[in-house]
């Protein structure tokens, strides 16, 4: 296999694999490499302080200062693929953090937040008719798209959607079929805001 000689390694080349090995006539994978596929360390110096290493999985690559820590931050630009074959996977165990992420063809997406009206009183919805009340939510955009939104009890005769229709506040939509006037229930609703 192609090698290159470094100190009293190698690196070698095995179908597009990159190993590093002692025996340059016979490469192998060394142990050192199963366990630490790539160190890396900050620009112009020569410690190593991270890694990246195969998981604990088949096709799974892990990263962090060891083998088993997978503490790292991965800064990525975009991550594309060529097909739905090997279109890349993204887990995590506690957070991922995008600035903006986007799915197939959609829109992209910078900010996704489940978020509350706080305790609210609507006040009655007459018979046979729809109204707009709008309560305050400190830091809803304009630009937000609300969905999912959970009233704290069952709404009975009445229909609700939701929008932002200014900063920092939310429109309720409330719409009564009934042949009487109905109060939606108070206490927080819960929303989903996007945009």
């Amino acid at each position: 296999a192609p090698q290159v000689g470094v100190g009293n390694g190698y690196l070698f080349n095995i179908g597009g694999a990159i190993g590093v090995s002692t025996q340059s006539s016979n490469p192998t994978f060394s142990a050192w490499f199963a366990n630490y596929a790539y160190g890396f360390g900050a620009q112009n110096t020569t410690v190593i302080d991270g890694y990246l290493y195969r998981g604990a999985t088949a096709n799974s690559v892990d990263c962090g200062t060891g083998t088993g820590d997978t503490s790292c931050t991965l800064t990525l630009g975009v991550m594309n693929a060529g097909s739905s074959v090997n279109a890349p996977t993204i887990s995590a165990s506690a957070v991922v953090t995008t600035p903006i992420l986007s799915v197939g063809g959609g829109s992209p997406v910078s900010h996704i937040a489940y978020d509350t009206t706080g305790d609210i009183t609507p006040t009655a919805v007459p018979a046979q008719s729809c109204n707009d009340q709008t309560f305050t939510v400190n830091g809803l955009s304009q630009s937000d798209r609300l969905g999912s939104i959970q009233p704290p009890a069952g709404l009975g005769d009445l229909s609700m959607n939701g929008y932002s229709g200014a900063a920092n506040t939310v429109t309720l939509h409330f719409c009564n079929v009934s042949a009487t006037s109905v109060v939606p229930p108070a206490g927080p609703y819960m929303f989903l805001a996007m945009h």
